[in-house]
């Protein structure tokens, strides 16, 4: 595919890209990527379609982003121009154009360039993969379907995403590594709060690599 589309964009014309760029394409029943070059114009710039990656030729969406970064960078590479693909682990439509991702907003979350929304019933500070991310948490958070409920948080300045809950503190995925008389001593009923520092992270780090070097 790739010497392919060398071979038909070459003699074209003898403008260089200034980069070039993979951004998604979606709608009901389409997924895709376009992999384009980027020109400097008199009046700003423009875009060319190179070519179409669509899902429904891969077997997932990680292999058609895969296809998308090798194209993308060996394009790149031949006319040394910049790559630019502010969303290759995850599909999202909504980022802009390489031109304007200097001064777009950036996603809260998760740092990548986006344009804003204009729905009212949307967020307009994060991407839609992380605005479903954060109403999955909060949701989780109220949950009340359970009397007792034990989770486990990976806390920084801003946000605790949940990484795993049990109504049960045994069946929480790091319980049986952690010290057991310390977490119960910090918690009365249903209500508490356990920290692990760096240091105790370090110390989980050691006892986990040790079991599965057992078991391997």
């Amino acid at each position: 595919m790739l010497k392919k589309i060398i071979q038909t964009i070459v003699g074209e014309d003898n403008k260089k890209p200034k980069a070039v760029q993979c951004l998604w394409y979606s709608d009901i029943n389409y997924l895709a990527l376009d992999i384009e070059l980027v020109f400097k114009t008199k009046q700003g710039y423009e875009k060319k379609t190179v070519t179409t990656l669509n899902y429904m030729d891969f077997e997932n969406e990680e292999e058609l982003s895969e296809e998308a970064k090798r194209i993308g960078k060996t394009l790149a590479e031949k006319y040394n121009a910049e790559f630019y693909f502010p969303s290759p682990d995850k599909w999202l439509r909504n980022c802009p154009n390489w031109w304007d991702s200097k001064v777009a907003l950036k996603c809260e979350d998760c740092g990548v360039p986006i344009i804003p929304t204009d729905s009212e019933y949307l967020p307009q500070e994060v991407c839609y993969p992380c605005h479903l991310k954060r109403e999955q948490n909060e949701s989780l958070k109220n949950d009340q379907t359970t009397e007792d409920r034990y989770s486990f948080y990976n806390i920084n300045d801003e946000e605790s995403p949940i990484c795993n809950y049990s109504p049960t503190l045994e069946n929480l995925l790091v319980y049986k590594y952690l010290n057991k008389k310390e977490i119960e001593n910090n918690f009365t009923g249903n209500f508490g709060t356990y920290h692990i520092d760096r240091d105790k992270l370090i110390e989980l780090k050691i006892k986990i690599e040790k079991e599965i070097d057992k078991i391997l």
